[in-house]
């Protein structure tokens, strides 16, 4: 029997309102040029990295994030004989690097969904944000991973290692190079992120470096801040509750939100896309996927610092999780204007197979999501139009179609007592490497 905890620091607002959206919708992002008719498209610039979609569960340790570079270089630092050796504080500098790469995505008001696991035990935390602007969710989890284990170094100490040893530079990423041009006119309008991200009239361009942060100052004014402030006093979490459960003949699929019965053409399709970061630590048996969650634009600096903070109101990431007797896959669907499309036919894919652990094997199947404004549907491999699910038959029959080379992120963790494992559908904005 596995022993789990499954944990948030805050419940749902809204467990119908479906909020996690990407770059890669057509019609709501530059990435894609596309005329109609079936894979008729023009990149205009690949914005994915090269990164492996599952390491094996020998492995002894693997890195996610949304560059490979920053993983190589973060792994080096990991080597150094002053590197700390507990997991939580490589976490802790994970986390507090990644703020640093994607600083739109990982400030300090930003919520944080992290899947946890040592051994049998599999915990799930939610770090969200309050009401409050100098609510800091982001640091909360940090401090929670502290408080895992007292006796290694202190949040501000980490900072200072990285300011004093850390010399893999932090270089813009195909993914935070669109975020920079999406929100070019909110770089302008402030002096701190303008001197931060701009050069000449542009913004950075893509291998460009970003400045280092102030870790340990930043720390330092959570940790005053937490001294005098009752909304961050606790960072103990509370039990998640599963709005959507379904029992299986050998398994159940459980997730945090109610999945919509998609064959009576019911959608939850988002205005406009946002975005989410995702990163995370696999050594040994242990194993760490951050998935932060940010409304933007926020528009107030963090200690001068080209981090956005403000009040969030953001909804977590979905997910579901497919369990079979001693393993479970949990999975994330993000970076779409409708993440649970992307679920549902997963989960129709499980039922078919009666397989509901090992659900990345299927994810190199056909995605298929409908849109609107215009009406639409976009699909992700050539072969979609061979043999459609019931549902985008229909759909197919009655709206243009388009090929896509990627329509969202599908992200997660294969749970096994014998070793735990990350995997991503390819292609992604994010990477992983694997180290023996």
């Amino acid at each position: 029997m596995l022993k789990k905890k499954f944990y948030m620091l805050a419940a749902l607002k809204n467990r119908h309102l479906i909020w996690l959206a990407g770059l890669f919708i057509v019609g709501c992002t530059s990435l894609f040029k596309l005329t109609e008719g079936p894979s008729q498209q023009v990149r205009s610039r690949s914005p994915f990295e090269e990164t492996s979609f599952l390491c094996t569960r020998s492995t002894q340790q693997s890195i996610l994030g949304p560059q490979k570079n920053l993983n190589e270089d973060f792994s080096d630092f990991l080597k150094l004989s002053n590197s700390p050796q507990d997991f939580e504080s490589k976490m802790i500098l994970w986390a507090l690097l990644n703020q640093n790469a994607h600083p739109f995505l990982a400030g300090p008001s930003s919520g944080v969904v992290i899947v946890l696991i040592s051994g049998r035990d599999l915990q799930f935390l939610n770090f969200a944000p309050a009401n409050n602007v100098k609510d800091y969710p982001y640091y909360k989890m940090m401090q929670f991973l502290r408080s895992r284990n007292p006796k290694g170094p202190s949040l501000k100490s980490l900072g200072s290692l990285l300011e004093k040893n850390y010399r893999g530079g932090i270089k813009v990423s195909p993914f935070f190079q669109e975020s920079l041009q999406d929100e070019a006119r909110l770089i302008n309008a402030s002096p701190e992120l303008k001197k931060a991200f701009i050069r000449g009239d542009q913004v950075l361009s893509l291998n460009e470096s970003i400045s280092a942060f102030p870790f340990s100052a930043m720390v330092q004014h959570f940790e005053s801040v937490m001294k005098v402030s009752k909304n961050l006093a606790n960072i103990q979490p509370i039990p998640i509750t599963f709005a959507h459960q379904e029992d299986m003949d050998n398994g159940t699929i459980k997730c945090n939100v109610e999945i919509p019965n998609y064959t009576q053409e019911k959608y939850h399709i988002k205005k406009a896309p946002i975005q989410n970061l995702f990163f995370g630590i696999k050594e040994g048996q242990t194993l760490a996927l951050a998935i932060t969650y940010f409304q933007s634009p926020l528009k107030t600096p963090y200690l001068d610092t080209p981090t956005l903070t403000g009040i969030n109101q953001a909804e977590p990431p979905v997910f579901c999780v497919f369990e079979s007797k001693n393993q479970a896959s949990i999975v994330f669907s993000s970076h779409s204007r409708d993440p649970l499309q992307l679920l549902s036919q997963i989960i129709t894919q499980v039922k078919i197979n009666s397989h509901p652990q090992g659900v990345w094997e299927i994810l190199d199947q056909a995605f298929y999501m409908y849109l609107d404004s215009p009406p639409r549907v976009i699909y992700s491999a050539k072969d979609a139009l061979s043999k459609p699910p019931p549902l985008y038959a229909k759909l197919l029959e009655d709206y243009p179609s388009y090929y896509v080379e990627k329509l969202g992120e599908l992200i997660g963790v294969q749970f096994d007592p014998d070793g735990s494992v990350f995997f991503l559908k390819r292609p992604s904005h994010f990477a992983q490497d694997c180290h023996n």
